[in-house]
């Protein structure tokens, strides 16, 4: 009898260490310049693609938000209803892309 308490504890505080141990604490930011991406974005407008079209809420008929917190999770919004949830982490990397820009003499 007594072993079978001892294998029930040893089970709770297993899945309650694993609970304890998962929980997301604010994500770490390579550079603090990103971290003005965390709160809530609202969606002004699409332009672009094949056909060059420029959309926006008023255009489609729907407004869309995106919100980034700093646990990690970016959760989507259309029309105010929480579409999606997501994680998300930032990663540093190097980039050998050069910018330039180019004017007429």
């Amino acid at each position: 009898m007594k072993i079978k308490y001892q294998k029930f504890w040893t089970v709770v505080i297993v899945i309650l260490s694993f609970f304890v141990t998962t929980c997301r604490k604010d994500i770490s930011v390579p550079n603090t310049d990103l971290e003005k991406l965390f709160g809530t974005w609202d969606w002004v407008q699409t332009c672009g693609g094949f056909a060059g079209q420029t959309t926006t809420p008023t255009t489609s008929g729907y407004s869309q938000t995106v919100e980034f917190n700093k646990n990690g999770i970016w959760k989507i919004y259309k029309d105010g209803k929480q579409i999606d949830k997501l994680k998300f982490t930032f990663i540093e990397v190097f980039s050998v892309h050069i910018s330039q820009i180019w004017s007429e003499d």
